[in-house]
C-alpha cells in the first residue's frame, strides 16, 4: 500500500524566533519542517522550531531521524544544542550539510551547539550521531525508497536546496511524492534557470518568502526573495503547490494575513505556513 507523505510546519521565521501575542497565528519560531515519508523521517532545518517537533517526535517514538541543513546561519540551527533526541541513548540521528572548504562540517557544527556557547560538545551527546557531507548537484539515497537532490543556493556564505524524491534514481525521476526545499534565496537569472529545472512538476515548494515585493528592493544582497518570486518559479516549474515561508520578524499576523490574501488573489497554488499546518503529499 502507498504510504502518504505528512508534511508539517514548526518554524516560518527568518533571523531569531519571536514570542509576541501578535505572533500566534502564524507563529515566531525560525525554520525547520518535517516530512513523514513512513519508513524514514526527514528533517529540513534545525531552527528553533524543532523544539516543539521534539515533542510530536516523543508522542510518536520516534527515534530515528535525518536533518536535512540548508546552511549554518543560526537561524537554521539555534534548536539543535537543547534537540532531546541528541540526549537519548536509543536515537539516531543523521546530519546533513555542504561541505565547507578548509575544514568539516563537524567541526563547524561544534563552534556553533558546543563550548563556550553549550556546555556539551557532539563527542558527549548519547545519540548516535552521524554527519553526512554534501555538494552541490549530488545525489544520495535515504533509506531504501528515498532519493535527495542538491543544488547551490544563492545566499551569503553559501547553502543547499534540496529535492527530495520519492523511488527517485535521480532528481526528477522519481513518483508523485516530491518536495523542493529553498530557503534562503535570493532570486537571480541563472538560479531562476537551475530552480526551474530543479524543481520541474515537484509537488511541493518551500520557498523563501522573507521579503514583501515592495520590502525586497531595500535588501538587496541580503539573500532573500518574496512570495512573488516564488509564484514566478513555480509557474514555470509546473508545481503543484506553493508554501510561503521564512518570514521577516517585523511582519506579524495582520500583516501576513493581507500578504497571503493579496497572493491568493494573483496564484491559485499559494500557502503562507503556519506552525502547526499540516500538508499531505
Amino acid at each position: 500500500m502507498e504510504r502518504i507523505w505528512k508534511v508539517s510546519v514548526w518554524g516560518v521565521r527568518g533571523a531569531m524566533p519571536k514570542a509576541d501575542r501578535d505572533y500566534l497565528n502564524y507563529g515566531g519560531n525560525t525554520s525547520c519542517i518535517s516530512v513523514d515519508c513512513g519508513e524514514e523521517f526527514v528533517i529540513f532545518d534545525a531552527g528553533s522550531g524543532l523544539l516543539p517537533l521534539s515533542g510530536f517526535l516523543q508522542s510518536k517514538n520516534i527515534k530515528k531521524v535525518h536533518i536535512l541543513l540548508s546552511h549554518l546561519h543560526l537561524d537554521h540551527i539555534i534548536g539543535l544544542p537543547a534537540f532531546p533526541l541528541l540526549y537519548d541513548s536509543e536515537a539516531e540521528i543523521h546530519l546533513y550539510g555542504q561541505k565547507p572548504e578548509g575544514t568539516d562540517l563537524q567541526t563547524l557544527l561544534g563552534r556553533a551547539v558546543g563550548p563556550p556557547y553549550w556546555p556539551l560538545g557532539f563527542g558527549k551527546y548519547k545519540a548516535a550521531l552521524f554527519i553526512h557531507e554534501l555538494c552541490a548537484d549530488e545525489s544520495f539515497l535515504i533509506g531504501r525508497r528515498l532519493c535527495v537532490g542538491t543544488l547551490l543556493g544563492s545566499h551569503p556564505d553559501s547553502c543547499l536546496y534540496y529535492r527530495l524524491e520519492q523511488d527517485g534514481r535521480e532528481v526528477g525521476g522519481g513518483g508523485d511524492k516530491s518536495i523542493v526545499y529553498a530557503l534562503d534565496c535570493e532570486l537571480t537569472e541563472e538560479i531562476a534557470e537551475h530552480l526551474i529545472k530543479f524543481s520541474r512538476n515537484c509537488r511541493l515548494l518551500v520557498w523563501d518568502s522573507n521579503f514583501t515585493p515592495e520590502d525586497i528592493g531595500r535588501h538587496r544582497g541580503w539573500g532573500h526573495s518574496t512570495w512573488e518570486d516564488g509564484v514566478q518559479i513555480g509557474d514555470a516549474a509546473r508545481v503543484k503547490h506553493l508554501l510561503a515561508t521564512h518570514y521577516d520578524l517585523r511582519y506579524n499576523d495582520e500583516f501576513l494575513k493581507e500578504q497571503e490574501s493579496r497572493a491568493k488573489r494573483s496564484c491559485g497554488f499559494i500557502k503562507f505556513a503556519r506552525e502547526g499546518m499540516e500538508i499531505t503529499l
